[in-house]
């Protein structure tokens, strides 16, 4: 189950990769999501990526993958 911010981040990269064919940058989704840190993304990719949402592959750049879940 998301939180409210979880689901509108995930929805955000859903949404970003069909429209431009690769994921956001860090500080795209901290614009999107109006947060003051990068590291507030950071935590907020890590626990979608912990609850199997999406797929963060280390030391690549834009490297999340969006598994199938349903929401």
């Amino acid at each position: 189950m998301l939180t409210l911010k979880q689901l509108k981040l995930y929805n955000f990269l859903v949404k970003y990769k069909k429209d431009n064919s690769l994921m956001p940058s860090l500080r795209e989704m901290q614009r999107y999501m109006e947060m003051k840190s990068i590291s507030q993304v950071c935590g907020m990719i890590g626990r979608l990526d912990w609850k199997q949402y999406i797929k963060k592959h280390e030391g690549k750049w834009r490297s999340i993958e969006i598994l199938n879940k349903e929401i």
